[in-house]
């Protein structure tokens, strides 16, 4: 398996980071390492600092189910930012999943070449749940993550290194009519309240500007010709969009908005999310590499309408929903 380059594997993080809902101030992307950069939770901003390496195996004198980062790029000792979140990562490109290593268990020198472990059981299982743990010898514990759980392991990362993955999850597994029902009373403004409202607004202008609805009727669309199947199901799909972005605004709007439907508004936008990652999966899957971009422009054409492209819509989608979980958590 062909291992990427320094800028290939911190592009992985960024659009990992991303498509969990995290606004990632760009960094230089270039081969230098650690990578650092910023990345903004509800208006604060958070600095991260990522060394990553490809995960391989741990070769021919090492058993079939392990395997290992190698620390190279003259990394003797992890230096931190304070405050921030640092992780020290690999990748895998054959499970496609990401190991995690806790840089608390190794606070000082390195020494020579050193190689950090996990097994195949946990790069398997985070390929089939999303995220795994890996008990290693002293008590350390590594975790397995698949992309779309990277964004919430970055923030839960010390409770996955003290063994629990109860936080560790995508916004896909979220139930936001759940979430939206409490036996306590919501208590509504706030200053944290109004402004943890003001960023999910500020995150719905982002996805009407990415998918070209910003100022779009419900309606819109409806005089046309009659449509195509494929027309049909952009349409379907572009007023599905519209509607819930209205409903979620006027909800907002409102000095005590109603839980339920900003739970059912947020439950539409995850469905969308998840019919653009199936679109893409089944482009993955059936057309020929070189044809893919193209396709891919056409089925996200087809989900949303106006040709908006996949990481974009997810990443704004899954930001405005990781406004609307935090909002959500602030108000019981």
């Amino acid at each position: 398996m062909a291992r990427l380059s320094k800028k290939k594997l911190l592009q992985k993080v960024i659009d990992a980071l991303q498509q969990g809902g995290l606004k990632v101030d760009y960094p230089l992307i270039s081969g230098e390492h650690p990578f650092q950069f910023a990345v903004d939770r509800q208006g604060t901003k958070t600095l991260v600092k990522v060394y990553i390496w490809n995960v391989t195996h741990g070769g021919n004198t090492r058993g079939d189910d392990e395997y290992r980062i190698q620390i190279t790029s003259n990394v003797s000792k992890f230096v931190r930012v304070d405050g921030g979140i640092n992780l020290v990562l690999g990748w895998s490109e054959e499970f496609q999943v990401f190991a995690a290593f806790d840089i608390d268990a190794h606070p000082g020198e390195l020494g020579a070449s050193p190689s950090f472990q996990i097994d195949l059981a946990a790069l398997r299982e985070a390929g089939k749940s999303g995220a795994a743990l890996h008990r290693k010898g002293g008590n350390e514990i590594a975790a397995a993550i698949r992309p779309d759980h990277l964004a919430s392991y970055a923030i839960n990362r010390n409770e996955v290194h003290s063994g629990s993955l109860d936080h560790v999850r995508s916004l896909d597994d979220l139930d936001f009519s759940d979430l939206a029902t409490s036996a306590k009373s919501p208590t509504f403004g706030t200053l944290q309240e109004l402004a943890n409202r003001k960023t999910i607004l500020e995150r719905l202008a982002e996805l009407e500007k990415v998918v070209g609805i910003a100022g779009a009727s419900p309606m819109m669309g409806h005089n046309g010709p009659p449509p195509d199947e494929a027309s049909s199901s952009a349409e379907a799909g572009l007023n599905t969009l519209i509607e819930a972005s209205a409903d979620l605004k006027m909800e907002l709007s409102q000095p005590a908005p109603d839980l339920a439907s900003v739970g059912k508004s947020a439950s539409a936008f995850q469905r969308l999310a998840r019919l653009l990652k199936q679109q893409i999966a089944k482009a993955a899957e059936t057309l020929a590499e070189k044809a893919r971009e193209h396709a891919v422009e056409i089925l996200i054409a087809t989900a949303v309408s106006l040709g908006a492209k996949a990481p974009d819509a997810i990443s704004a989608i899954n930001g405005l929903l990781n406004a609307i979980h935090t909002w959500l958590g602030s108000l019981f």
